[in-house]
């Protein structure tokens, strides 16, 4: 069995719907992986650790995500001497920007590399550059990404001067009143139509609820995903959200 080259720390079970996206990425450009759970507060010898074994274990880089105060990516670079690149997830009080001060403000002589609140797509987008760097093969379907982003953006240009819409997916965190994410993705989307959101493609419940949306641009999306949120908040269909959002093909 090969063994993982980058070694993606969660600092809670809470915060794999976002780092999941880190995953994908890495499966995508068919880079090894592994997947753990270690606070930096609550098991903080496990996360030393896991930091101190990860090269002798054949990793090249790490991937940390947290919250709040997001010391998790700080405590694994001071551990190693593999390169470490910190995800601040999106928190209920402060949105993530507690989490990004904490991981972006490291002393000197141990950096960590900090990504986006909530930026799980360009932790694993950057790992994967920094193992091309002796790779070449890695480095080729990185440039191929490249080809690939730049040719979605030319056909997302004619699409709306035609005068398509765009399809976006919106991914929302929520903390529900009980039963909600159990119903079935029709039945919510029929609400949400009934409430006069008819942009709304398609939905999925389970974890998280995913929409589907048809919109002019994007921020016509976040402007639609906002008020629907905040109206479920209003109705008391649910209670906290945060929701990531990504354009996606047709």
């Amino acid at each position: 069995m090969e063994k993982p080259r980058v070694g993606i720390v969660l600092g809670s079970d809470s915060d794999l719907p976002v780092m999941e996206e880190t995953a994908r990425i890495l499966q995508d450009f068919g880079v090894t992986y592994e997947m753990t759970i270690a606070s930096a507060h609550r098991s903080p010898d496990l996360a030393a650790e896991y930091a101190r074994t990860a090269e002798e274990r054949g990793m090249a880089v790490i991937i940390a995500g947290a919250g709040m105060a997001a010391h998790l990516p700080g405590v694994m670079a001071a551990y190693t001497c593999l390169p470490v690149i910190g995800v601040p997830l999106q928190g209920k009080i402060l949105n993530g920007v507690d989490a990004l001060y904490s991981i972006v403000q490291m002393p000197p002589g141990v950096p960590v590399a900090a990504v986006a609140v909530n930026g799980a797509r360009n932790a694993a987008l950057l790992a994967v550059q920094m193992l091309s760097i002796q790779d070449p093969e890695l480095r080729e379907k990185f440039r191929r990404y490249k080809q690939e982003l730049a040719e979605g953006v030319v056909r997302k240009a004619e699409k709306l001067k035609t005068g398509g819409k765009l399809l976006f997916e919106a991914r929302i965190y929520i903390s529900l009143k009980k039963g909600i994410l159990d119903l079935e993705g029709k039945t919510v989307k029929h609400g949400l139509k009934s409430l006069g959101y008819d942009q709304v493609e398609d939905v999925k419940t389970g974890k998280y609820l995913v929409l589907t949306l048809s919109t002019a641009d994007r921020s016509a999306a976040e402007q639609a995903v906002e008020e629907m949120c905040e109206k479920l908040l209003v109705n008391k269909v649910m209670e906290e959200y945060t929701f990531e959002l990504r354009e996606v093909e047709e």
